[in-house]
């Protein structure tokens, strides 16, 4: 192959991969939530904000996804898919935990989306501020590729 037609098929692989990751989700964000990117979470935790009672951490994650991984220092409420009303349920206790608190909540589940939408909303119409809460942006997934030493294994 000459030249040419190497780089052509190199442009034309590189455009097919943006093209199928544009339609994955990854980085967007939704008008209408708060997020907190991977890395400005992590220097939260590392800074010691869950302990000083300027942070609460809640993840959404199934038994099997919290055992495959999770932050340790997290809520853990196994409230997904969060279809059905018993589903929010699993989400008060947590609720009364921090409902009389001012601490930001960081809302946890495995890719930043739904999982974390869902509870984002049911806590703002139980009378949480939005202002307090944000969605880790990308997830669990997210967090343990970037900071798989800070990650916790099993229940």
């Amino acid at each position: 192959m000459n030249f040419k037609k190497v780089f052509g098929l190199l442009i034309l692989v590189l455009a097919v991969t943006v093209l199928a990751l544009a339609g994955t989700g990854l980085c967007d964000e939704k008008e209408g939530y708060n997020y907190i990117s991977v890395e400005e979470f992590k220097a939260r935790m590392d800074a010691g904000d869950r302990e000083k009672g300027l942070m609460a951490i809640v993840t959404t994650q199934t038994e099997e996804e919290y055992a495959s991984g999770h932050i340790k220092e997290a809520f853990p409420t196994f409230a997904r898919p969060l279809i059905f009303p018993w589903h929010y349920s699993r989400l008060d206790p947590f609720l009364e935990k921090v409902m009389d608190t001012s601490e930001d909540i960081i809302l946890i589940c495995p890719r930043g989306h739904s999982g974390a939408e869902r509870p984002f909303d049911y806590f703002k119409r139980e009378g949480i501020a939005e202002e307090r809460m944000f969605i880790l942006k990308d997830g669990q997934e997210a967090f343990n590729a970037a900071y798989p030493d800070a990650v916790s294994y099993g229940n």
